[in-house]
């Protein structure tokens, strides 16, 4: 069709169309690195790079400050001493488990074997905590403590009451050695947790082992204001299990005082720990063992672990 044509843009006519040089692959990646004909480097000449730098250098100084204001932010709404959320509005909740050591080596369907011969527990897993490492704790002097009573409490809040390991018996641990089959209990924390106290026999629930009604009972008359506490009771899953484990005892008592809480995250706290010897189990066989955390506020589900502690235990 000639130029003359009127299907034809007559601006067509003021350009022609040239290809490009043909280049060797060696040649054009020379041009691509520094192209003498346009003084480029990299594609991109040094007005086009200075245009680069500066954008991004603009662009990271903006999200920088950003960064830091919104960092600024957020530490100025965070208490080091207070957490933002408690109880029902934590992930934690307001119901606190119950912990022990000696943990079960490899999960709760394992077997904590003690053995006689070398007087402690024995764990398959180096990482697990030991009781000689949680007792450490327990073994040094804290200057923020006080000795308290269920008669006089806690006067001042950011005081905290001492946890005395004369008071645990047989299973006063004599540096790392312990001499009896014992275990340790404690109330995990939660801040600004109290416990809910039974506050008369009728409140106390229908499945609460008989031998543990019978301590409260007692309680109840001889020293109404011990009767403040988290109570602990330990037992046979069956009646099998009752009879391999034996006789129980618990120190310094079946429970954990009232005057220890709440946690408030006070310098020196640790929390109370009642101390469990089994007497006489018999050896060689394994036995199942429920531990659980009674009060009012503390939920008990046996699948979650929750105020419930099972255990398979084997005394060798």
């Amino acid at each position: 069709m000639s130029k003359g044509n009127k299907f034809v843009d007559p601006i067509d006519v003021l350009y022609e169309y040239a290809p490009p040089p043909h280049k060797t692959r060696l040649e054009a990646l020379r041009d691509f690195f520094y192209n003498s004909e346009e003084g480029s480097c990299l594609g991109r000449t040094p007005k086009l790079w200075l245009r680069v730098f500066v954008f991004y250098l603009f662009f990271y100084i903006g999200l920088a400050a950003f960064w830091a204001a919104c960092m600024w932010g957020l530490l100025n709404t965070i208490n080091e001493d207070t957490p933002t959320y408690t109880l029902d509005s934590s992930i934690i909740g307001s119901s606190p488990g119950l912990a022990s050591r000696p943990v079960p080596p490899e999960g709760r369907e394992s077997i904590l074997t003690y053995s006689q011969v070398k007087k402690s527990w024995l764990s398959s897993s180096d990482w697990l905590p030991s009781v000689d490492e949680f007792l450490q704790e327990y073994q040094t002097t804290v200057n923020n403590s006080k000795e308290c009573n269920y008669t006089s409490g806690r006067d001042d809040e950011n005081m905290v009451c001492d946890v005395d390991i004369n008071s645990w018996g047989d299973c006063k641990p004599n540096g790392t050695f312990i001499p009896n089959v014992c275990m340790f209990f404690k109330i995990n924390k939660i801040f600004e947790w109290k416990p809910d106290y039974y506050k008369d026999l009728e409140s106390l629930p229908q499945e609460m082992p008989e031998d543990l009604k019978n301590v409260i009972n007692d309680t109840f008359y001889l020293f109404p204001a011990a009767k403040n506490k988290v109570w602990l009771s330990c037992e046979g899953r069956n009646q099998d299990d009752q009879q391999h484990l034996g006789t129980i005892k618990y120190y310094p008592e079946q429970g954990f005082p009232g005057y220890y809480f709440p946690f408030r995250n006070q310098i020196g706290f640790r929390s109370p720990i009642v101390a469990m010897r089994i007497l006489e189990p018999k050896h060689d066989v394994v036995i199942n063992l429920e531990c659980r955390a009674w009060a009012r506020n503390i939920e008990q589900d046996r699948k979650e672990q929750i105020g419930v502690l099972n255990y398979k235990i084997k005394i060798e």
